[in-house]
């Protein structure tokens, strides 16, 4: 079943420049994961530190192999040193509700502190 991600992130102004072109790069590694389906980087128009990326996924399978991709936990982890708070991640099942399952590591599924 098809999932949406959002990552929430506080990107100070003065940093925005530098962490532009490695959230650009992020999405174009994206794209060419199995099940990617789309993404969108939403920026708030009252306070543009709040930067919101939704991406579809085919399957929450898809998007946790995306996830634990070395490459792009580098990546990550450069724009978090950037980052005033850590990104706060969320997947959604689209659709209909879910029977909920546990989760070995007591967090919810699709989720990275």
């Amino acid at each position: 079943m098809a999932i949406k991600v959002i990552i929430s992130r506080w990107v100070p102004a003065e940093l925005a420049d530098d962490v532009k072109p490695l959230m650009i790069k992020l999405r174009g590694l994206a794209k060419n994961q199995p099940g990617y389906i789309s993404g969108e980087t939403l920026i708030n128009v009252d306070e543009h530190h709040d930067v919101v990326v939704v991406s579809t996924w085919n399957s929450l399978e898809e998007w946790q192999a995306w996830l634990a991709n070395p490459v792009r936990t580098q990546i990550e982890s450069e724009i978090e040193e950037m980052l005033r708070r850590p990104a706060q991640y969320k997947a959604y099942y689209c659709g209909e509700l879910q029977k909920a399952s546990p989760v070995a590591s007591g967090e919810p599924a699709g989720t990275r502190a």
